[in-house]
């Protein structure tokens, strides 16, 4: 298939203008991922070639990166959320497992949550990395507000920004605004309290995360009536997206528990 016909078969998958990846004609699972902040869909795609045959990747892209730059990015979780249910809601005739990390976590919930109040089926596992629970308010200092030069600072000592965009101002510049509501809407993120999910959730937390204590991630375990899991993972804030076998292998081990 040529590129051309690629895109086109994404844009005419299951919510495909809010979600892009190599559809599958008839999947027995979709796995939904949704990208950290200022990330795009690109970075996570590769998870597909980790995937086994019937379940089908598919990444949020979201308006302001990419194929979407020129569209304004979202400031509010739950805006965002409530915009990204309907395509959800175009896969739900097959079980639906939900990955975010960082700022991805807290969407994925969110989503969750909305599903939830629309009376959609609940999404069968969501698994969250990088991110402290809801309820738990975050650590440090707030970067979305920062000037150029220190939150490129604060970026280079996270670690997970390629080099050759923290030391070009005039590429940063270009992706800092889609950056900057991606960092304010995890930030200024307020969880309101509300039932435990159904859904099971997996938790990865980071030994050496500085934004992400590991009892902050375990503490995903108040929001779930269902199975819950923690696991750690040995390095800083994007050690999971590092080794993303480890998100596999647990994948696969969960896999029997939705079809």
């Amino acid at each position: 298939m040529t590129a051309a016909g690629r895109a086109q078969a994404t844009r005419d998958a299951p919510g495909g203008r809010w979600f892009t990846g190599e559809p599958e004609r008839s999947p027995r699972c979709w796995f939904l991922c949704f990208p950290h902040a200022g990330a795009g869909a690109a970075g996570y795609l590769r998870l597909a070639k980790l995937l086994p045959p019937g379940i089908a990747l598919r990444v949020a892209q979201l308006p302001g990166r990419e194929g979407r730059f020129r569209e304004p990015p979202y400031r509010d979780v739950r805006t965002l959320a409530r915009v990204l249910v309907p395509a959800v809601e175009a896969m739900t005739d097959r079980p639906v497992v939900l990955f975010g990390h960082s700022l991805g976590a807290i969407a994925a919930f969110e989503v969750a949550r909305e599903m939830r109040r629309l009376g959609l089926s609940p999404p069968a596992h969501l698994y969250v990395s990088g991110r402290q629970a809801p309820h738990v308010a975050m650590r440090g200092r707030a970067t979305w507000n920062l000037s150029d030069d220190a939150l490129v600072a604060a970026l280079r000592e996270l670690g997970g920004t390629p080099e050759t965009v923290l030391c070009d101002p005039e590429l940063f510049a270009l992706l800092a605004p889609a950056l900057r509501a991606d960092l304010e809407m995890n930030e200024r993120y307020e969880y309101t309290p509300a039932e435990s999910l159904p859904t099971a959730i997996t938790s990865f937390g980071a030994t050496d995360d500085p934004r992400a204590a590991p009892g902050e991630v375990a503490a995903w375990a108040d929001h779930t009536a269902g199975r819950f899991a923690f696991v750690p993972v040995d390095g800083g804030h994007f050690a999971l997206l590092d080794r993303p076998r480890l998100l596999m292998d647990r994948v696969l081990t969960d896999d029997k528990d939705w079809t």
